[in-house]
Parts: C-alpha cells; sequence; structure tokens
C-alpha cells in the first residue's frame, strides 16, 4: 500500500513539472531571390536573451532558392528564431545608415517587422513534441 500511495505522489509531481523531453525541430526557408550567399539561424530562448545570445545557430548554403536546418535534440520549451539570408557571404548583416536591413531577413511565425527585429514575444513558438516543422519568411 506504501509503494502504492509512492508511485502516485511520484506521477502527480511529474504531472505538476510540465512535460519533459527533446525534440527535432525543422526549419524551412524557400522562394529566396537569390541562390548567393548562405541562411544564417540563430534560435533564442527567452525575452532576455532574444537577438543577443542564441542557444543554437548554423549556417546552411542556399540551393533552389532556399535551404533547411534542422535542430536536433532540442529540450522542450518556449523558442524564438531569427533567420537572415547573407548573400554575399560576410558573416554580417547589412545594414542601410539608419539600421534598416540591406539584406533579406526573417523569423519564427512569420511577423511584420517594421521598425527593427520583432519582439521574442512576437515570434516565439513552443516545441514540445518529437518534431515541429516551421516555414519561415526571409524578405
Amino acid at each position: 500500500m506504501r509503494r502504492f500511495f509512492s508511485i502516485i505522489i511520484l506521477a502527480l509531481l511529474v504531472s505538476a513539472t510540465g512535460a519533459t523531453g527533446a525534440g527535432d525541430l525543422t526549419v524551412n526557408v524557400r522562394d529566396l531571390e537569390s541562390n548567393a550567399g548562405q541562411l544564417r539561424f540563430a534560435l533564442f530562448d527567452s525575452a532576455d536573451t532574444f537577438m543577443k545570445q542564441s542557444v543554437r545557430s548554423s549556417i546552411v548554403p542556399v540551393e533552389n532558392s532556399g535551404g533547411t536546418w534542422v535542430a536536433d535534440d532540442l529540450p522542450y520549451g518556449t523558442y524564438a528564431l531569427i533567420v537572415h539570408h547573407d548573400v554575399n557571404g560576410n558573416g554580417e548583416l547589412e545594414q542601410h545608415w539608419y539600421g534598416k536591413p540591406k539584406e533579406p531577413v526573417g523569423a519564427s511565425n512569420n511577423p511584420k517587422m517594421r521598425f527593427g527585429p520583432p519582439r521574442f514575444k512576437h515570434a516565439r513558438f513552443e516545441l514540445g513534441s518529437a518534431q515541429l516543422t516551421l516555414d519561415v519568411v526571409v524578405k
């Protein structure tokens, strides 16, 4: 009987703390204007670190006007993603003197970017399953 109650308490504690696990995130970018350069992906896990320190990043060559990035074994949680089409391949986001990007950029949830990058709350998404696929528009 004591063992039965221990199992019940353990099950309640696990369900109260939420799901734990990891999944794979696949990000597709299509319909780029150019096959030049590379796609630079940066994944963030909080509003405090958004656009400052990524938890994962990668560079993918552009092929057939797009590219795909897979982040394997990513802990379940809330994330936001920024994608930059580095057309000239120099590793930097080219900008006008007033800060607007000269090179195409995009974010998860495809928010409108009128006056700078989106906020974390507009680009955030939940990874809570074994596989999640996002399609990001880069303009």
